[in-house]
This record gives C-alpha cells, sequence and structure tokens, in this order.
C-alpha cells in the first residue's frame, strides 16, 4: 500500500526511507543554495520532516483525509458528546495557544457568565447556555485567554465570544480552512446552562 503520511499520528514516526517515499508522492520542492532541488536522498530526516510538512499538496490531502475519516465515523451518530469524541480523536492536530486567524475545535467548561456576553438568554427561567464544543476563528490573544468568533452562534445569537485558558478541557484542535465547510456542516454544537444569574 502507497504511504500518504497520515497513517500516523506525526512525521517523525516514519523513517526516512519512508519520507524519501512521501516527498516523492507529493513532489516536494526545496531550494539549496538558490537552486530548487528534489535530491531527498540527501536531506537529513529532520529536513525532509520540515519540506514535507510545509508542503501544500501534503497539506490538502491531509485535509481531505481527516474529512473522510469523520465522514466515516460519524455516520449514524447524532448525540453532540459522541460526535466530539469522534471529531477530537480525528483533528490530532493540537496546540495549547491559539494562532489569530487559525481555526479550532474544543470542549468548553464555563464556569461563570461574569464578564461575558448573554449568549442565549431563555427569558422564562432566566438562564443563558453557551456553547460546549466551540468552532471558532480566533480574533485575539490575552493573558487571561482568547476572543473568537464561534461559527455555532451565527444567526441564532453573538458570535464573538472570549474563552478563558482555565476552562478550556484540553488542547485546541487545528480545522483546516478546506475543512471549516465540512465542519460547520456537523451538529455537534452542546449547550449547556450557566447557573442562574
Amino acid at each position: 500500500m502507497e504511504l500518504t503520511g497520515h497513517e500516523r499520528q506525526l512525521l517523525n514516526q516514519y523513517s526516512k526511507t519512508e519520507l524519501v517515499e512521501l516527498a516523492k508522492r507529493y513532489s516536494v520542492f526545496y531550494k539549496q543554495k538558490g537552486v530548487i532541488r528534489v535530491n531527498y536522498n540527501s536531506l537529513t530526516k529532520e529536513q525532509l520532516i520540515e519540506y514535507i510538512s510545509k508542503d501544500k499538496d501534503y497539506i490538502n490531502s491531509k485535509s481531505n483525509s481527516r474529512v473522510e475519516q469523520l465522514k466515516v465515523r460519524l455516520r449514524g451518530i447524532i448525540d453532540p458528546e459522541d460526535m466530539m469524541i469522534e471529531i477530537i480523536s480525528v483533528l490530532k492536530d493540537v496546540e495549547m495557544i491559539p494562532t489569530i486567524g487559525q481555526y479550532y475545535t474544543f470542549i468548553y467548561n464555563a464556569k461563570t457568565v461574569r464578564n461575558r456576553s448573554n449568549e442565549r438568554v431563555v427569558p422564562s427561567v432566566d438562564k443563558i447556555y453557551y456553547d460546549q464544543h466551540p468552532l471558532v476563528i480566533v480574533t485575539n490573544i490575552h493573558s487571561w485567554g482568547f476572543t473568537a468568533i464561534n461559527f455555532h452562534w451565527i444567526g441564532i445569537g453573538e458570535k464573538i465570544h472570549n474563552y478563558t485558558w482555565n476552562e478550556i478541557a484540553g488542547q485546541l484542535h487545528i480545522v483546516y480552512k478546506k475543512e471549516l465547510s465540512y465542519m460547520r456542516s456537523l451538529q455537534y454544537m452542546e449547550m449547556k446552562r450557566y447557573q442562574t444569574i
């Protein structure tokens, strides 16, 4: 079976021979002394990993591969909790500190409504809800956390939200731009209720 570079979680888990095969598969080009080269055998394992990981064809194939995996794994699942478990098991590229302009999904356990927008108030019970499984694009980073647009709230509530470091459960799972349309089509928003205001 031909390697795709997505069989293992990290490129450094491949041997140098396998990385050379991947470089050939994606026609990875690199510059050396101002000249474009393709002599992969002369590169170190670390150089191969660096060039492959930045190659556009490799990045696009990774996005396609992850979406295809999710389509298979989410077939027949409707519970948002179960969906999120599958999503984070496939979206293994993670960061602790986000990058402005990058898309992420993560598990969020909000503790308080203090300094938050009224995301979704239900007047009869005077409760505010939050999304436990945000799908966001980060707009600002602060010492206390970050501000982001949550795609799940577009059209149903205030879409810009603050997320504090202490209330993020685990890590931020990177969603690539090419995957965003598919991720937005998934119904994995999990509405959780804050305490009484």
